[in-house]
């Protein structure tokens, strides 16, 4: 028995090949422009078989941020920051341990920051709006500081909290 290299050809068919290897004989076409492919050239996709230049994925708009969009993150991390801050310490004054309370604290001063920002970003996600939030919650913690202690202390209850509510902002804009 010989196996033969030969593409077998039926009466009537046309032989093509592919648009950009003139050498390799194919039947298979882009799904959008219906240009001819091989498999050396196809991207998988999720609608089919495409060429290289109709495969390729745009970035979503989801995580798109226009210019104006930044400039609104900016006056919220500094100005919700600032009045977050100050509501933080009206809540919590002082050293005065809270408990499971202050983490609660914490974890909506997060969510409060991480809203914020995203109705300023347009209800974009994405890490450039995650980082964001988290730069809300440093300028909070640094004011709210300041009221509190008459100056910028960290201590391990200030790194905890820091942790939750930035926690929270970060998972409320994945």
């Amino acid at each position: 028995m010989t196996i033969s290299s030969e593409p077998t050809q039926h009466p009537g068919e046309e032989v093509t090949y592919c648009a950009r290897h003139p050498q390799v004989e194919t039947a298979l076409r882009c799904s959008r422009c219906e240009k001819l492919i091989c498999p050396r050239c196809l991207v998988q996709t999720p609608v089919g078989a495409r060429c290289k230049d109709c495969g390729i994925a745009g970035k979503s708009p989801l995580y798109q941020l226009s210019p104006v969009l930044y400039l609104r993150m900016v006056a919220l991390v500094i100005l919700g920051g600032g009045l977050v801050g100050v509501g933080w310490a009206f809540i919590a004054p002082g050293r005065l341990f809270l408990g499971f309370f202050s983490l609660a604290i914490a974890a909506g001063v997060g969510w409060l920051l991480a809203k914020g920002i995203e109705r300023a970003a347009n209800y974009k996600r994405g890490t450039t709006v995650q980082v964001f939030a988290i730069a809300g919650i440093i300028v909070a913690f640094i004011v709210r500081s300041a009221l509190v202690y008459d100056g910028v202390l960290v201590d391990g209850y200030a790194l905890v909290a820091v942790g939750v509510a930035s926690f929270v902002a970060w998972q409320n804009l994945k």
